[in-house]
C-alpha cells in the first residue's frame, strides 16, 4: 500500500506522538490502579507499535528528497540551542514568575510518592493538574536527583521543539535558506504588541513583559510561550502542526484522535483551541473517503480508554476559578477591537491580500483561524484569562504559517510589497525581543538551587485551591492507585 507522505514525514509524524505517548505511559504507571494501568499501557504500546511498523512498511510516493543537509540541520540545532538555552527551562536563562509554581510542581512530582497527596486546612487532596510534560523529567529525578531532573527537562524540551519546528518548516514549504529564516520566526513571531503598547502608554524599558498593554487580554509570541508556559506551549505546536500535517498530505488522519488524547494531560487549553479544526477535519475527511479508514483499533478502543482514564482526572479538579463572558467589563469592546486590531488583524490581512487568491485549498483553515482568534476573547476561563492566552496555541501556529508562506512567495513582487511585509515581521517579533531581553539581564547558566525551590504548600492559597483533586471523586475513587496514609 503506497503512503501519502515519505518516510522523513512517516518518522517525523511517528516521533510526534511517541513524544506525546511517553508521559502518559508514565502517568498510567504512577497514578492508576495496576489492573488497569497493566491493560492501558499495554494497548496504547501495541497501538503505537503496529502504528509505527504500518507507517515505516508502506511504500512512499515518488517524489523529491525532502531532507535538509547537514548544514541546515546544524543551523537548525544551534538556533534552538541558544532559544531552549535562554528560555529558562532546567535552570538556564531566567525563569519567569509562573516558574515559582512550576518548580515547586516538578520538585514534589520527584520527591513525593504519586498520585500527590497533600493535607490542606484540615482536609485531604490529590494534586489534580495538567503535569505531563513533567513526568520523563521526574522520573529522571526520583532516580538521580534534582540537577539531574533539570538538565534532563532541557533536553526533553529541546526535543520537543525540534518536533514542532521540524512540522513548522514542512508545513511553510520553506525552501533553501528560507527554512532558516523561518526558524527564527518560529522563535520570534507574535502579535504587534509594540504599537498596542505605544498606542496605550509608552515606549517601554527594555525587558518588559510588554504583552500586558490590553487589560483584558494577550495572544502570547513564541517566545512568551516557551520562557513562561513550555509544558503547554511545546505540546500545543506539536497537536496543531499534526493536524496540519494530515491535512496538507490529505492523508487519513488516523492518529490525529490518539494525538488529541495523548495531549489531555499537557494542555487542556491547547485542546479546546484545536477542537475546531478537528471536527472540520473529520467532516471534511468523512465527505470524502468515509468513515471505514478510521475504524481502527486506536479509534475505536484504545483513544475511548484512555480520553476516560485522563478527562476523569482532570475533571476530579472542580474548576474552582473564574469563568464568565466578558462583555459587561467596562470598555470592553474600546480593549477588544484594538487587541484584534494589533494581534490578529496585521498578518491575517498580508496573508489574504497577497496569497489567499492562489491557496484554495487552505481557505477554510484560514477562515477557521481567524475566528477562533477573533471569539476567544469574549470568554474568560481562569485567573489570569489562561483560555484566551492557551487555546489561542494553535491558532496561532497555523496564523504564523499562513504569514511565513505569504512572504516566501513574495519573490517578484513590487519592493513595496516586501518592504511592508518586512516591516509587519520586525513588529510582529517585538514581544519575542523583549521577552530574550529580560532572559539576557537576568541570566543563569544553572538549575536554581534546590532549598530555594517551594513545595505545593508553600504556594499562595490560590494556586494551591485550584490544583485541588476530590478524592471522592470517579477517578481517585475507582481508577486510581489506592490511598497512601502519609501526607
Amino acid at each position: 500500500m503506497q503512503s501519502p507522505y515519505s518516510h522523513s514525514d512517516a518518522k517525523l509524524l511517528l516521533s510526534c506522538v511517541w513524544y506525546l505517548a511517553i508521559p502518559n505511559f508514565i502517568f498510567l504507571a504512577g497514578w492508576v490502579k495496576p489492573s488497569l494501568a497493566f491493560i492501558s499501557i499495554t494497548l496504547l504500546g501495541f497501538v503505537l507499535c503496529w502504528e509505527t511498523q504500518k507507517n515505516l512498511c508502506q511504500k512512499p510516493p515518488s517524489m523529491k528528497n525532502e531532507k535538509y543537509s547537514l548544514f541546515y540541520l546544524a543551523v537548525f540545532f544551534l538556533i534552538f540551542c541558544f532559544w531552549t538555552g535562554i528560555s529558562g527551562i532546567g535552570g538556564f536563562g531566567y525563569q519567569n514568575t509562573d516558574y515559582e509554581a512550576s518548580n515547586a510542581l516538578f520538585h514534589d512530582l520527584i520527591t513525593k510518592d504519586w498520585p500527590l497527596q497533600y493535607e490542606y486546612q484540615g482536609k485531604s487532596y490529590f494534586l489534580v493538574y495538567y503535569f505531563a510534560y513533567y513526568l520523563p523529567a521526574a522520573l529522571v529525578g526520583k532516580i538521580l536527583g534534582w540537577h539531574a531532573a533539570n538538565y534532563a527537562i532541557f533536553l526533553w524540551s529541546f526535543f520537543g521543539i525540534w518536533l514542532a519546528f521540524m512540522l513548522f518548516v514542512r508545513l511553510v514549504d520553506a525552501q533553501k535558506y528560507f527554512a532558516i529564516f523561518a526558524a527564527f520566526a518560529f522563535c520570534l513571531l507574535g502579535g504587534l504588541d509594540i504599537v498596542g503598547k505605544i498606542g496605550m502608554d509608552a515606549f517601554p524599558p527594555w525587558g518588559e513583559h510588554i504583552e500586558r498593554w490590553s487589560v483584558y487580554f494577550q495572544y502570547s509570541s513564541q517566545s512568551t510561550l516557551l520562557f513562561w508556559v513550555p509544558q503547554q506551549a511545546i505540546a500545543g505546536w506539536i497537536l496543531a502542526g499534526v493536524s496540519f500535517f494530515y491535512f496538507t498530505k490529505s492523508a487519513c488522519p488516523r492518529l490525529l484522535c490518539l494525538c488529541c488524547v495523548l495531549s489531555i494531560l499537557f494542555s487542556p487549553f491547547s485542546l479546546v483551541g484545536l477542537f475546531p479544526y478537528f471536527i472540520l477535519q473529520m467532516i471534511q475527511y468523512l465527505r470524502s473517503q468515509g468513515i471505514k479508514p478510521l475504524c481502527t483499533l486506536s479509534n475505536l478502543i484504545a483513544c475511548p480508554l484512555l480520553c476516560f482514564i485522563f478527562g476523569s482526572f482532570i475533571l476530579s479538579n472542580p474548576l474552582s476559578f473564574p469563568k464568565e463572558f466578558m462583555y459587561h467589563r467596562h470598555e470592553f469592546l474600546n480593549q477588544y477591537f484594538s487587541f484584534i486590531l494589533f494581534e490578529v488583524m496585521p498578518l491575517g490581512i498580508l496573508y489574504y491580500w497577497l496569497l489567499y487568491p492562489r491557496e484554495k485549498q487552505h481557505r477554510v483553515w484560514f477562515w477557521t483561524t481567524i475566528s477562533i482568534l477573533l471569539i476567544l476573547p469574549w470568554i474568560r476561563v481562569g485567573f489570569s484569562n489562561d483560555l484566551v492566552r492557551r487555546a489561542s496555541i494553535p491558532a496561532l501556529f497555523f496564523l504564523y504559517v499562513f504569514f511565513l508562506r505569504t512572504i516566501q512567495h513574495s519573490q517578484g513582487r513590487k519592493k513595496v510589497v516586501r518592504a511592508i511585509l518586512f516591516f509587519g515581521f520586525l513588529l510582529a517579533t517585538s514581544a519575542s525581543l523583549f521577552e530574550i531581553t529580560r532572559s539576557f539581564q537576568n541570566f543563569s547558566f544553572s538549575p536554581p538551587e534546590e532549598k530555594n525551590i517551594k513545595t505545593h504548600l508553600d504556594l499562595p492559597h490560590r494556586d494551591i485551591k485550584q490544583r485541588m483533586g476530590d478524592p471522592q471523586s470517579l477517578f481517585f475513587q475507582f481508577l486510581a492507585r489506592p490511598k497512601k496514609s502519609q501526607k
